[in-house]
C-alpha cells in the first residue's frame, strides 16, 4: 500500500480529530457559558427554553454563586425541579415589568427582574432574582407564589 492511500484513509479521522480540538478550543469548556452578560436577556432565553420545554437550556441558565446548575446538581434531581418551574411558568406571553432590574435590597450584586406573565387570561407579575456569576447573570431564584396553581384557573383579569 502506498503512502498516499494511507494517508487518505487516515483523513476522515484527522479531520474529526480536527473538528473537535476547534469545538472544544473555542469553547469555555464549562457549563453555563451561554449564560447573558444582561439579566433580563438572562431571563427572556430562561422563559424562552420554558416555552420550547427546553430544561437543558434551562439548566445552564439557573444557578447559583457556583455556577450554572447543570454543573453540580445531580441530573435528576435537576430535571425534577426544573419540570417543575417549567409547569409553573407556562405562558402565552411576557414583558418585563415597570422598573427594570433593580439590585436587592441588602444585596447589591443581585437583581430583581419583575416580569408579567400572561397564562390562560391571567396576568401574574413574577419576580426573577439574578445573580451574577462569572461575568454573567443566572436566574437564582423565581418566586412563583403571584402565578398560584397552574393546575387550578385563576380568575381572569380584564
Amino acid at each position: 500500500m502506498s503512502a498516499t492511500f494511507k494517508q487518505l484513509r487516515a483523513l476522515p479521522g484527522i479531520i474529526a480529530f480536527s473538528g473537535l480540538v476547534f469545538v472544544v478550543g473555542c469553547g469555555s469548556g464549562t457549563p453555563g457559558s451561554l449564560a447573558p452578560a444582561d439579566p433580563e436577556v438572562t431571563v427572556r432565553e430562561f422563559l424562552d427554553a420554558v416555552k420550547a420545554n427546553d430544561l437543558t437550556a434551562m439548566s445552564l441558565l439557573w444557578g447559583n454563586d457556583h455556577g450554572p446548575a447543570a454543573g453540580y446538581m445531580d441530573p435528576q434531581e435537576l430535571r425534577k425541579r426544573l419540570t417543575v418551574i417549567q409547569v409553573y411558568l407556562q405562558h402565552d406571553s411576557f414583558e418585563f415589568a415597570q422598573g427594570g432590574n433593580v439590585a436587592m435590597p441588602g444585596d447589591n450584586q443581585m437583581k430583581i427582574v419583575p416580569v408579567r406573565l400572561l397564562r390562560a387570561g391571567c396576568i401574574a407579575v413574577v419576580p426573577f432574582r439574578m445573580i451574577p456569576w462569572s461575568g454573567k447573570w443566572l436566574v437564582n431564584d423565581i418566586d412563583l407564589t403571584p402565578i398560584g396553581n397552574p393546575a387550578r384557573r385563576c380568575t381572569p383579569q380584564p
